[in-house]
């Protein structure tokens, strides 16, 4: 119900199996989920160029205030761990857009039945936990294969600015097996890490 209320839902598909919560502590744990493209958007966002395709096994969300995400559909948390996701992404374009985003330019209000767009977002924790990460970049003729990439990042803030996009964190672990690189139209095609 969160999802399908913001923008994003316009543009991808969100699929899960299993959703566990343990109302106590206040963690939620989504199995088999899936974040996809959907076959024709529900909304036009023309300046979308690029895509993103998600499968996971497990997300576990910790200290969920469940209240507040059963009353007011409003999803406040510290942490979140996606266990060993094969992430596919399509660019395009100089810069990548995979989400659609509310114009802070513009001076218009916000229509009645209009989805909601993100303005803002804190996270204590986030955590990518041995991922498979495939990117395709067609202006550029590259792909990119990366495997059992983990990545940790705390108190992840993202924001939206006239004009800009704001990210920025206090702290990043990274951790790569393997990288695969294909330069189609280059003088080396080929490099493995």
């Amino acid at each position: 119900k969160s999802f399908n209320s913001g923008s994003v839902s316009d543009v991808y598909e969100l699929k899960f199996d299993k959703l566990s919560v343990n109302i106590l502590l206040g963690n939620i744990q989504v199995n088999n989920v899936e974040l996809k493209p959907r076959e024709k958007p529900l909304d036009s966002y023309p300046y979308i160029n690029s895509s993103l395709h998600l499968r996971t096994r497990k997300i576990f969300l910790s200290d969920v205030e469940i209240i507040d995400l059963i009353q007011k559909n409003i999803l406040k948390l510290k942490s979140i761990e996606i266990l060993e996701p094969d992430i596919e992404m399509k660019l395009n374009g100089k810069k990548y857009v995979f989400f659609p985003f509310n114009d802070t330019t513009a001076a218009k209000a916000k229509s009645p039945g209009k989805k909601s767009f993100i303005s803002s977002f804190l996270l204590k924790e986030f955590g990518l936990r041995n991922a498979s990460i495939h990117i395709l970049n067609e202006g550029r003729h590259r792909e990119l294969n990366i495997k059992n990439f983990s990545i940790g990042l705390k108190d992840l803030f993202l924001s939206q600015a006239p004009g800009k996009d704001i990210i920025s964190n206090k702290q990043v672990e990274l951790s790569i097996g393997e990288i695969t690189w294909r330069l189609k139209k280059q003088a080396i095609t080929y490099i493995s890490i």
